[in-house]
């Protein structure tokens, strides 16, 4: 179990400084949701595709960082 914590915490501390670091960059931010976007092409085709997200920040800079957090190996 020593272990395990002793890393549990090294990833805790850099994700924390992490998110620290990039808060002054951040407009808003979107957790767990659903989206979907519909893209039309060579005039009257369209491709549908859907997602589903852990996090979206909206940047000051009007850019988007999407993230999406792993807790399995799958």
């Amino acid at each position: 179990n020593y272990l395990w914590y002793a890393r549990f915490k090294k990833i805790a501390e850099w994700f924390f400084i992490y998110e620290l670091s990039r808060k002054k960059d951040i407009r808003a931010s979107y957790t767990e949701g659903d989206g979907c976007i519909t893209i039309e092409y060579a005039g009257n085709k369209k491709i549908f595709i859907t997602a589903r997200f852990d996090r979206i920040d909206l940047l000051q800079n009007n850019n988007a960082v999407i993230i999406d957090y792993k807790t399995s190996n799958s």
